[in-house]
């Protein structure tokens, strides 16, 4: 059987502890363990099997750690002390590798996202048309289909707000938060009737990059722009983040 990687071990931490405790033990008997292995089992026994205590361990900084590991040497002080250091090493080491991948892993996803209806109001004849064949795949949820159709269409008219809007609405909804957030930028860089939802759309390009203070910020000014259709979503995503963050901290 292939030994797990830590990698395996902290999504099992996270996911499925029963197999990680499996593992834990079938590991045990191995005669040759990687360095940041050992410290993961090290951590596992100082939390006595915790799994949140692990995890909060994990979260933690590396003072926490160290403040974590001077009550092991009570439990089993026939060690000799260089080996004690050694496991202190292993831990460190360890949690630097954890720290890592669990916020590598670990993205916040916010329980309340506004999403645009997708009814615009059109300029034109010509452009209505266009513009109604973009919606038609936007409400269908088909955003690859919507951005083939609404690039062409912003080309030929670069200023005007509601196809500006749309271009960085399904930039944004394929995950293209660059080009997404240039547009939405220009839309809140003065007053049209897009600037309170271009602002909160803008926060959750931060937050998708995971540029959580700017996303607060933006939020922050959604919060002064007194739109409904965004205002109850901005507030309780900036609660949201503002707690992700602490909880970092922690």
């Amino acid at each position: 059987m292939k030994q797990p990687t830590l990698k395996d071990l902290i999504a099992q931490l996270q996911e499925n502890p029963a197999q990680l405790e499996k593992n834990i033990e079938t590991l045990r008997n191995e005669e040759k363990l990687a360095i940041e292995i050992q410290g993961f089992i090290q951590m596992y026994d100082l939390c006595e099997g915790d799994f949140l205590k692990m995890r909060a361990q994990i979260a933690s900084n590396k003072t926490h750690i160290l403040s974590s590991l001077k009550e092991a040497p009570k439990k089993a002080n026939h060690f000799p002390k260089l080996m004690r250091y050694a496991a202190v090493l292993i831990v460190l080491i360890t949690c630097s590798i954890l720290s890592f991948l669990y916020f590598k892993t670990e993205k916040l996803e916010l329980s309340s996202v506004y999403k645009d209806p997708g009814i615009p109001t059109y300029m034109s004849s010509s452009t209505e048309n266009k513009l109604e064949t973009v919606m038609f795949y936007f409400r269908k949820n088909e955003f690859n289909n919507a951005h083939t159709f609404i690039q062409p269409l912003y080309k030929q008219n670069p200023t005007n707000d509601t196809i500006v809007y749309y271009a960085a609405l399904i930039n944004h909804l394929n995950q293209k938060e660059n080009a997404a957030a240039k547009l939405f930028k220009s839309l809140t860089s003065k007053q049209n009737a897009f600037t309170a939802k271009s602002t909160y759309f803008l926060a959750m390009c931060y937050l998708n990059q995971e540029e959580y203070e700017k996303a607060l910020v933006e939020l922050e000014k959604v919060t002064r722009l007194n739109d409904e259709a965004v205002l109850a979503f901005a507030l309780k995503n900036r609660q949201e983040i503002e707690t992700y963050l602490a909880n970092k901290k922690q």
